[in-house]
């Protein structure tokens, strides 16, 4: 159950529909929390962003801001992996951080599969 958890708050953190998980040794009542927080990280209050990104690898952009206010509070990780679509963002994101670092998706789902799958 806890690697479950884990792999789930890893991958499906963002997702908006909660996540549930349960060893079937819960009472008929009893109330079961949501695994992942249900809101993507670039969607929250910058107050209320709380999570260590210095522990993560890999990195899906969809906002220049959301990522210039993450350096701002972790700036290990321009040392990770980057990702995101072609425009703004990634004129941004290669200011700060090397070529080789940098990956351009055309959309969120396309890099999930990657980094979950390995597909490419």
């Amino acid at each position: 159950k806890d690697r479950i958890e884990n792999i789930i708050k890893r991958y499906s953190d963002h997702i908006s529909i909660p996540i549930y998980v349960s060893d079937g040794s819960e009472k008929k009542d009893e109330k079961i929390d949501s695994v992942n927080s249900a809101s993507a990280i670039w969607t929250r209050p910058k107050n209320k962003i709380t999570e260590d990104l210095s522990k993560k690898t890999h990195f899906y952009w969809m906002s220049g801001s959301a990522f210039e206010y993450a350096i701002e509070q972790f700036p290990i990780i321009l040392e990770k992996f980057h990702s995101c679509g072609p425009g703004n963002t990634y004129e941004i994101i290669k200011k700060n951080v090397t070529e080789d670092r940098i990956k351009i998706f055309l959309n969120y789902e396309d890099w999930r599969d990657e980094i979950t799958n390995g597909k490419s």
